[in-house]
């Protein structure tokens, strides 16, 4: 990546506990989905990416701890050293998901 990094503020996401990704995510106990919480950083994230002509995608993500529908979570931002962005969902003290995401040139799509 370029001298021009990407700088993302740090912000509150909030699942909505009525939002269609819990039906069925699980019956009687339901989490928020990886896909959701990949969504929610990736919308954060694209239009940065756009600003320096490359667009994003997920590489890698791991989850640590359960987000229930209602929760708010703080997000972060990491600039990785091979030029990898990564985001970190936090409650509270809590370390919830550490999701990476690759800045392509804009030509590689999603």
């Amino acid at each position: 990546m370029s001298e021009r990094a990407v700088t993302l503020p740090g912000e509150a996401l909030h699942f909505a506990p009525d939002a269609p990704y819990y039906d069925g995510h699980f019956e009687g106990n339901p989490i928020t989905p990886a896909i959701a919480q990949i969504g929610a950083c990736l919308a954060r994230l694209a239009p940065y990416a756009a600003d320096l002509g490359r667009s994003a995608r997920p590489l890698a993500a791991r989850f640590y701890a359960v987000i229930a529908p209602g929760d708010t979570i703080f997000l972060t931002w990491k600039l990785g050293q091979d030029g990898a962005v990564e985001a970190a969902l936090y409650r509270s003290e809590q370390l919830c998901s550490r999701i990476t995401f690759e800045l392509a040139d804009a030509g590689g799509g999603l």
